[in-house]
């Protein structure tokens, strides 16, 4: 599964990311998706902390709709029905 930035600029592959957060800085807010400690993408900016936790938000029922999660002895084994989430414009 992917995820293309809101400027179209990066594509990150969801199976890397460790972590996705929000970063407020000066009335804005960054959505950063995190593939090990230190290394980070920007996936999109939003006016608000609010609007950027509505888009966390429809990350998780975006895979939650495109993804069927098990458990057996190996751990949590996720079959996937592929696609890409586009990051909102605002």
């Amino acid at each position: 599964m992917l995820i293309l930035s809101q400027d179209e600029k990066v594509m990150v592959n969801f199976e890397n990311v460790t972590k996705i957060k929000v970063n407020e800085y000066a009335g804005w807010a960054n959505v950063f998706a995190y593939c090990d400690k230190d290394n980070c993408a920007e996936l999109g900016v939003y006016k608000s902390n609010s609007r950027a936790n509505e888009v966390l938000k429809d990350i998780i029922d975006w895979i939650e709709n495109k993804c069927d999660f098990s458990m057996n002895n190996d751990g949590i084994n996720i079959t996937r029905k592929g696609d890409v989430f586009y990051m909102p414009k605002e």
